[in-house]
């Protein structure tokens, strides 16, 4: 993980999608998708990322 996450924090599924969904649209309105609600998408980014 980050040196600049000392708490070690690991950002659930749901995190993701609702960063992804702020960062897209600036709300969280769940029906507004992006590719962080593909779980195949996302399960390849956290392997990618070792988490």
């Amino acid at each position: 993980m980050s040196p600049h996450n000392p708490a070690q924090h690991i950002p659930s599924d749901e995190e993701f999608q609702h960063h992804a969904r702020m960062a897209t649209y600036n709300e969280d309105d769940p029906f507004n998708q992006t590719i962080a609600d593909n779980p195949i998408w996302l399960g390849m980014l956290k392997k990618s990322l070792n988490i």
